[in-house]
């Protein structure tokens, strides 16, 4: 999922666009990207073994890697009604922390994913 991440960010930083939580996930599950140019990525196409199978478990897995500092992200809060009182918030992925394969690789991180029963 971090090397997903970083390929994606230094991929769209590039053109200046932001970075969605589903961009990330829509190329680490290989789901048909609403951003065109994802499907261009090296890393896209290429397999690999997935330990993570489900669109729903790799969005638990990225904001596993928020929640622990891993992955940078910016909040911008808004009011969408400037005379109402609900809030609504986008997510951007700004970034990830210095060295963060080695130390996701370095560390042993026990994770509890949902199997899906067929």
């Amino acid at each position: 999922m971090v090397e997903v991440v970083e390929e994606i960010i230094n991929k769209l930083h590039e053109s200046g666009k932001l970075i969605s939580p589903k961009d990330i996930i829509q190329v680490y599950c290989q789901l048909k990207c609403d951003n065109e140019e994802l499907t261009s990525l090296n890393i896209y196409r290429k397999t690999r073994k997935k330990i993570v199978r489900t669109k729903a478990d790799a969005q638990h897995l990225l904001d596993w890697l928020i929640i622990r500092g891993m992955v940078k992200i910016l909040i911008n809060l808004y009011r969408p009604n400037p005379n109402g009182n609900t809030l609504q918030t986008n997510i951007h992925i700004v970034g990830v922390i210095e060295g963060v394969t080695a130390i996701v690789m370095e560390k042993n991180w026990k994770m509890w994913l949902r199997h899906s029963r067929r």
